[in-house]
């Protein structure tokens, strides 16, 4: 990617990549994963809509550690909207959100013991 950015960086600009580290290993959940659709279910019950499916980065490290070391999928929630400004030094979460994501946690929990077994 730096090579790139360096290839097509106007002439009078300065590029500085600055490097954090290893970082955090790329992985893909199962599309068919049971425990997803069981999750979607869940949230169009909740919501009253099905949820899009986004890939997302590394951000959170142990998705890809429970995938190698255990072999399981991991399902991430996400309740925080657009204008909470997600990770700015101004973000914020709604209770009411952090609420829906309690009922929505406790639903799926309660949908995998009794349809995964």
């Amino acid at each position: 990617m730096e090579a790139q950015l360096r290839r097509v960086l106007p002439q009078g600009y300065r590029l500085e990549v600055v490097r954090h580290g290893p970082g955090s290993a790329a992985f893909a959940l199962d599309p068919d994963l049971p425990g997803l659709a069981l999750a979607e279910d869940v949230l169009e019950e909740l919501l009253g809509r099905r949820p899009l499916r986004v890939a997302m980065g590394a951000t959170i490290p142990v998705g890809e550690v429970f995938a190698r070391h255990l072999g399981a999928g991991t399902v991430f929630f996400s309740f925080s909207t657009a204008d909470e400004d997600y990770h700015a030094p101004n973000e914020f979460f709604r209770l009411s959100s952090f609420r829906t994501g309690l009922k929505a946690w406790v639903r799926l929990l309660e949908r995998l013991g009794r349809e995964l077994r």
